[in-house]
């Protein structure tokens, strides 16, 4: 994808692993040494740009080895410098949108995501959020500049790279079980819940000659119950069409 002279280039967690194996002095390959500086290189100079996705974050997370998610997590924050890209619920939500607009005129204007921003909340719900310093007056701010030796936008740039490193990084595992609600494998559970339904499908399809002959029926109608359903009802509400005109009638229904 080329956007304003920059490249985008997407990495899955394994290449995320073998360049920070690099950075970490311990390349699993010899020319792997000379791709990273290839890509760091690149970086700073404004060519390549490699976000990050939510996929990233939750496969770096459930690794339970402290030292490959640090290692993985410090060449992220190099290469990346924690550009994300937006949540799948965004993009699906756009394109729900734009299909009602071809075929039906609603809505009128459709809304469109924002495809790329900063931070682990832009790429899990498509919405960014960062810390800022608010309050005190403008003398105070002056006195904690001088203090500090940098001024306040400084302080909240550092603020928000610590603490998107450390929630990349997540906590070592000997905290994980006295940390109250932590769950790194929650999104796993989920995904295993979702090959399971997948597998229903195939084994279905295997053995009913009526869906055997029309498998794109039964792909697509397993996706929009599954995967884009909410996605779609609400796509239809941004339509003007009414919460009641969804609802099947009693006589439907029976």
């Amino acid at each position: 994808m080329e956007a304003a002279g920059r490249r985008t280039v997407y990495l899955d967690i394994n290449h995320w692993y073998a360049l920070g194996a690099v950075l970490a002095g311990h390349p699993r390959k010899a020319e792997h040494v000379d791709v990273l500086h290839q890509l760091l290189s690149s970086v700073e100079q404004g060519r390549i740009m490699f976000p990050l996705s939510a996929v990233n974050y939750m496969e770096l997370s459930e690794n339970p080895r402290d030292r490959h998610r640090e290692e993985a997590a410090n060449v992220m924050m190099l290469l990346s410098r924690f550009n994300t890209v937006t949540s799948t619920k965004k993009i699906v939500d756009e394109e729900l949108a734009l299909a009602l607009n071809r075929m039906f005129g609603r809505p009128a204007f459709p809304a469109r995501a924002e495809k790329f921003g900063f931070g682990a909340t832009f790429a899990l719900t498509g919405e960014m959020k960062q810390f800022w310093l608010t309050g005190g007056s403008d003398e105070s701010r002056k006195r904690l500049q001088t203090m500090l030796g940098m001024s306040v936008p400084e302080l909240e740039v550092r603020v928000n790279a610590v603490s998107e490193y450390e929630l990349l990084k997540q906590p070592p595992k000997a905290y994980w079980n006295s940390i109250p609600g932590y769950d790194p494998y929650a999104a796993r559970r989920e995904a295993d819940r979702e090959l399971a339904s997948f597998n229903v499908m195939v084994n279905t399809l295997k053995t009913n000659a009526d869906l055997r002959s029309r498998p794109l029926d039964a792909i697509y109608a397993r996706q929009f119950m599954l995967d884009i359903e909410d996605n779609y009802v609400q796509a239809l509400l941004n339509a003007g069409y009414s919460a009641f005109a969804l609802r099947p009638s009693t006589a439907e229904s029976r």
